[in-house]
């Protein structure tokens, strides 16, 4: 069925098999005939009950926890499509995994990001699309096109409508992906907004949250 110009098929993961089906009864998009299982070892079935070479796919995979556990599942469906003969393969990603660094701050870390940027890349992804990233500067390790879409508003208009008492916005920490979507929800709904201060050990990776003096009092 035709979306921007693509004739496309949805095919949802294992993590995300409700929300592909919601995204695509929302679109009016088909989803792809597909099978998964678990072996009685653990490890991860996929296969595709439809030809799909020459198709436009859009796979929606969450990677909440467990991380690991969804990437490999991704990772294998991703191979499959692009073995298959798949001509354009667009990955939804609402919980972005090992999103958290960019850069190495102790000297011998891993960079996980970059890890799962080139992986998606080397399978074949066309773009990727993903909600409220930890680190935007994450972004800039792709080589494909990569999208970050907020949900800042959206969720700021439902608490809106409970009726609450001069809603404050609090960002958990002073990052500036916490701070930007507090200023984004808080200017949606006309509230006020503010944040906590954070400091991080690099070393244990224990955070110490600053206590900080806020007007809450009847909100």
């Amino acid at each position: 069925m035709p979306l921007g110009g693509l004739n496309l098929k949805i095919v949802g993961g294992p993590s995300s098999e409700s929300l592909a089906k919601k995204v695509s009864d929302v679109l009016r998009v088909p989803l792809a005939k597909t099978t998964s299982k678990r072996f009685p070892d653990g490890e991860f079935y996929f296969k595709f009950e439809e030809d799909i070479r020459g198709e436009s796919l859009l796979i929606i995979q969450s990677l909440y926890p467990p991380q690991d556990k969804h990437l490999i599942e991704l990772f294998i469906i991703l191979h499959t499509c692009r073995d298959l003969g798949a001509n354009r393969i667009i990955v939804f990603i609402p919980y972005l995994a090992y999103s958290r660094q960019d850069i190495r701050y102790l000297t011998g870390e891993c960079l996980s990001s970059a890890v799962v940027s080139e992986i998606l890349e080397a399978l074949g992804t066309s773009v990727v699309y993903t909600v409220d990233i930890h680190n935007e500067e994450v972004l800039k390790k792709y080589k494909i096109p990569i999208y970050n879409l907020t949900a800042s508003q959206d969720l700021a208009k439902y608490f809106a409508k409970k009726r609450l008492t001069r809603p404050f916005i609090v960002a958990p920490d002073d990052e500036k992906m916490a701070v930007q979507r507090a200023k984004i929800a808080a200017d949606t709904i006309d509230a006020e907004y503010d944040y906590f201060t954070k400091k991080r050990d690099r070393h244990t990776g224990e955070i110490e949250t600053f206590k900080k003096s806020m007007d809450v009092k009847g909100r």
